[in-house]
Formats: structure tokens, C-alpha cells, sequence
């Protein structure tokens, strides 16, 4: 069974990370569906309840780092719930401990290269309840020919999830923008992937 799941995984994740990763799926009781792309969120996890097991999913879409990542993310959740249930925080201490061993006994297979095995260990010693927070990891998840926030300028207009804004000005790692229509200013790391509009009656 295990090696069977982690063939099926083997498209999806990091290359020497999928037996390791059926493991986690098979001793957690846990049932993965690899789902459609979603705008608002690239994986969740469900407890179980009413006689069906714990269930993840994880948007099929998304790059193997990315996903090993997001897998590893709601595994963590799993594994918190069967300890704790509802009493702790989803993102609390306890799932971020769950979390970091859970990223370091992926860097303990040694199969990712140099340079992302350094982000993911800096990652895992100060895990976020968000991998958008995190600047360096984004900085590897990033599609190489899309359009980041940061390779925009001032006065910019970009759509990001379906909402329209534009750019006002760069906060360190994150820019202030305004959305349209609404006029509300949001602050959005540098490191999103947008689309961006060329002129602004497009807005």
C-alpha cells in the first residue's frame, strides 16, 4: 500500500520525498484529495467525523515544492488534532512544533539541493501558519517567468486572486496597495505572483 501511494504521489511532490510522505498519510489515517486549482487557498485539512478518516486536500497545480510543502502543512494538522482536538490553536505552539519535525525529517532524507534545503531549514526553526510570509521560501516557489509584485513599480495596477489594485508605494517587503473599486489599502508582500495591467482604464 505504501508503495503504491507513493507512486501516485511521485508527480506531485519533491523527487525522494514520496515514500516518505505516504508514510505520513498512511499512519496519520489520512485521506488526500489532490483537487482542482483554488483562488483562496492551496490546501486544507478536514478531521475526522461521522466514521470518515482525516481528510486533506491539496490544490494539484501547485509546483512539487509547493505542494510537499502544503501537504506537509495539513499533515501537521492532522497529527495536532489527534493530539490536542480543539484545545489549542490550529496554528499554535503545538502545530508548529508538529510542523517543524515534520520539515525536518524531509531535510534529513537529504534529496533536496543546497540552496533549498538552507530555505526550508531557516523555514522550519520559525514555522508560520502561512508559507506567503515567509520572503525566502516564496523567493523559491516563485514561477521564474511570472511577474512578482516587487517587478512592478509605483502607480502599477495588478490583479492578484480576481481583485484589482494598484501600487502605491514599497514597504520594505510588503507594498502598499489600494484595491478597486474599493479605495482599501491592503499591504501585500513583495514576493506574489501577479498579473499586471498595462493601463488603468482596464480597472
Amino acid at each position: 500500500m505504501k508503495h503504491s501511494l507513493a507512486q501516485q504521489l511521485s508527480p506531485f511532490v519533491c523527487p525522494g520525498t514520496e515514500a516518505l510522505c505516504a508514510r505520513w498519510l498512511i499512519e496519520g489515517k489520512i485521506q488526500l484529495k489532490i483537487s482542482a486549482p483554488r483562488k483562496t487557498k492551496l490546501g486544507d485539512f478536514r478531521p475526522a467525523h461521522l466514521n470518515k478518516p482525516h481528510r486533506i486536500s491539496v490544490n494539484r497545480d501547485l509546483e512539487p515544492l509547493q505542494f510537499l510543502i502544503t501537504l506537509t502543512h495539513e499533515v501537521a494538522h492532522a497529527i495536532n488534532w489527534d493530539k490536542h482536538g480543539r484545545k489549542v490553536q490550529p496554528h499554535g505552539k503545538e502545530w508548529k512544533q508538529i510542523y517543524s519535525k515534520l520539515l525536518t525529517s524531509i531535510l534529513d532524507l537529504n534529496v533536496l539541493n543546497q540552496e533549498t534545503a538552507q530555505v526550508l531549514k531557516s523555514h522550519s526553526s520559525k514555522p508560520r501558519a502561512s508559507s506567503a510570509t515567509d520572503v525566502h521560501l516564496q523567493g523559491l516557489l516563485i514561477d521564474e517567468e511570472g511577474t512578482v509584485l516587487n517587478d512592478l513599480s509605483s502607480g502599477c495596477f495588478f490583479i492578484i486572486n480576481g481583485r484589482s489594485f494598484k501600487t502605491i508605494r514599497k514597504l520594505r517587503k510588503y507594498w502598499l496597495c489600494e484595491e478597486h473599486p474599493t479605495g482599501r489599502h491592503y499591504r501585500v508582500l513583495g514576493t506574489v505572483k501577479v498579473d499586471r495591467i498595462e493601463h488603468s482604464e482596464h480597472i
